[in-house]
């Protein structure tokens, strides 16, 4: 009787205590700062695993909380060096400057002395390091720079040159300029590259007009074309870039939408293969247009690769990126609208962290078209619902970018310090162990190295351990064994004159 009260009493005591903690729970996932819930990382052999959470969802902004109206259409986000927020809120024909708390610090949109005056649907915004503005206004075919005060310093108007298509129409979007002045335009609905403008807004050239691989029917189809036909036929170039940003090496981070998806998901399948710059939609462009990114990583930088072909509606197809932001370190973000994901990468390709989701409510987002990093703060822009949703990191992603900017600056042991604490946060994560192998190697411990390759799957990476490993042994014997052969081979001649002299000695042999 005694033992069926205690188990009644430990049931009461149980419900009563976990019922409040049950909704503390359901409360605390509707409050700003609450963790994502859809964080994870591939492993080596394409399986999603979950991660604790990069980043915590801040704040979710719209105009009217600023007083200004709802935004339509945020199209292109950036922050100067000082963290301040800039928007070019297309649809309203302004650009919107918000202060590091995330108030109101001014509105560009008025310029009376421009003709014509105001703006007409930008969509690129630049801020220099030394406080200058440039504004791509769309529809008004010109570029604007502006100071602080939003004083108009330059305009740059459509380019002239014998090089620009026959019937091109300037519509310049994305932009980015360099230590120089030197501006970098895409312009919508154009396939010859990049527009380059000189600081007095003559015109540079085109960079990086990239081409894409033709297909078997398309090469065959042009063996039977007349002139006229192949004229008219493309001639094999990606219809436009869609998206640029400078990262701080002075290096061009692009997005192309032309790669086909049964090209990345061949390249994501066919492992045996190095990925290729054709079967990736973003790259890393020098000044002369070439393409530097390094892909080292296991998979291709195309975000997701599980379930590819899945037919579920949210899920279908490869991600489809929208926007690309630069990190501190050489480390990027694909902002993924398909899967309503980011995607951090290493300058190396390999896949950090990846979060989001489809679900508004729980951190993720409805229609991404933005977005923007300025060191541990993320900012995106979500036409869906209107919003600007602003991130920052957690430890977890903290100490991952601790431990890159400690590799990067040749503090080995202080990186391989950082990962070892990213592992008591993820044990599973695999970027982790190689990058306490890669600090272990450049401290020329390679056996110990050799240890967290194999832990990380990094093969190519154990062997070139393996290998110094191996050299580093030979290097420390090889002394040993010569001694060793010395010794032998002093030994075998002392015998022989021992042989000598006795042979000598009983007269079998004269000198």
């Amino acid at each position: 009787m005694r033992t069926k009260i205690n188990i009644g009493l430990a049931t009461l005591i149980f419900f009563a205590v976990m019922l409040p903690l049950t909704v503390y729970g359901a409360a605390a996932t509707e409050r700003m700062g609450r963790p994502l819930s859809t964080s994870f990382t591939y492993n080596f052999w394409g399986t999603p695993v979950r991660s604790p959470d990069p980043y915590e969802l801040v704040a979710i902004l719209t105009g009217s909380e600023l007083g200004i109206g709802d935004f339509r259409r945020v199209v292109d986000v950036t922050f100067d060096a000082n963290g301040y927020a800039f928007l070019a809120d297309s649809m309203n024909n302004r650009i919107v400057r918000l202060a590091p708390d995330l108030s109101l610090a001014r509105i560009y949109d008025r310029f009376e002395a421009l003709d014509p005056p105001g703006l007409n649907q930008p969509s690129g915004i630049f801020v220099t390091h030394d406080g200058y503005i440039y504004i791509s206004d769309t529809f008004n075919a010109r570029i604007i720079k502006i100071n602080e005060a939003g004083d108009v310093i330059q305009v740059f108007y459509e380019p002239v040159d014998p090089l620009l298509p026959e019937g091109f129409v300037y519509r310049p979007m994305h932009l980015a300029v360099d230590a120089g002045g030197r501006i970098f335009v895409l312009s919508h609905a154009f396939n010859n590259g990049i527009i380059t403008l000189n600081p007095d807004g003559s015109f540079g050239g085109f960079l990086a007009a990239a081409r894409v691989t033709p297909t078997t029917w398309q090469i065959f189809w042009r063996q039977f074309a007349t002139i006229e036909m192949r004229r008219r036929m493309a001639d094999f170039v990606p219809i436009e870039y869609t998206a640029m940003e400078m990262d701080s090496e002075g290096f061009l981070l692009t997005i192309t939408a032309t790669v086909s998806p049964s090209l990345i998901m061949r390249e994501v399948e066919n492992r045996d293969r190095e990925p290729t710059e054709g079967g990736s939609p973003v790259r890393r462009l020098n000044m002369n247009g070439q393409d530097i990114m390094r892909r080292n990583g296991p998979f291709p930088t195309v975000g997701d690769v599980y379930n590819l072909s899945d037919p579920a509606p949210a899920f279908s197809g490869v991600s489809s990126f929208t926007d690309v932001a630069a990190g501190e370190n050489s480390t990027f973000y694909l902002l993924d609208n398909n899967r309503k994901r980011i995607f951090a990468y290493d300058e190396d390709g390999f896949l950090l962290y990846a979060f989001g989701g489809p679900g508004a409510s729980a951190g993720g987002f409805i229609t991404p078209i933005a977005m923007a990093a300025h060191q541990d703060r993320l900012m995106v822009s979500d036409d869906g619902d209107g919003t600007l949703k602003f991130f920052v990191r957690t430890e977890y992603g903290r100490l991952i970018h601790r431990a890159i900017y400690y590799h990067n600056m040749g503090l080995f042991g202080s990186a391989e310090m950082q990962w070892r604490q990213v592992l008591t946060h993820n044990a599973n994560f695999e970027m982790a162990y190689i990058g306490i192998g890669r600090a272990l190697f450049r401290e020329n411990r390679y056996r110990e190295a050799m240890h967290y390759f194999r832990l990380g799957n990094h093969r190519e990476l154990y062997s070139r351990a393996f290998a110094e490993h191996r050299n580093l042994i030979i290097a420390q014997l090889l002394p040993v064994v010569m001694i060793i052969i010395l010794v032998l081979l002093l030994g075998s001649s002392l015998l022989q004159f021992v042989k000598y002299v006795k042979n000598y000695r009983r007269g079998v042999i004269e000198l």
